[in-house]
């Protein structure tokens, strides 16, 4: 990463309003999945080993796409690239390759 001057220890912290909502929020959504969608999926029929993931896997995709949205707006805010904010490197061809290499493994 390139420093351009830029200081995390300046940028806001979230307040105890948006500390709570963050995790009041998702934990109200992963209770209405599977208290409400996964039963109603298990009753019409659909077998509990293939519902369960199909719910766990669109609830944390919604939960990925929004935190990702609000990182992108965090980052045009802090007039820093999405990639700095989310404090990723560049990953060399040897690595990629180590990667590759214990993932097949």
């Amino acid at each position: 990463m390139v420093d351009n001057g830029f200081q995390w220890s300046q940028c806001k912290q979230l307040s105890v309003f948006r500390m709570l909502l963050s995790f009041i929020l998702p934990s109200c959504v992963a209770f209405g999945d599977f208290h409400g969608i996964l039963p109603i999926l298990v009753r019409k029929g659909m077998p509990a080993i293939v519902a369960w993931p199909l719910v766990a896997s669109s609830a944390l995709l919604i939960f990925v796409i929004v935190a990702l949205s609000m990182l992108a707006i965090e980052s045009r805010q802090l007039g820093i690239r999405l990639g700095e904010r989310l404090c990723l490197k560049r990953v060399s061809m040897k690595n990629w390759g180590w990667t590759i290499f214990f993932t097949v493994l």
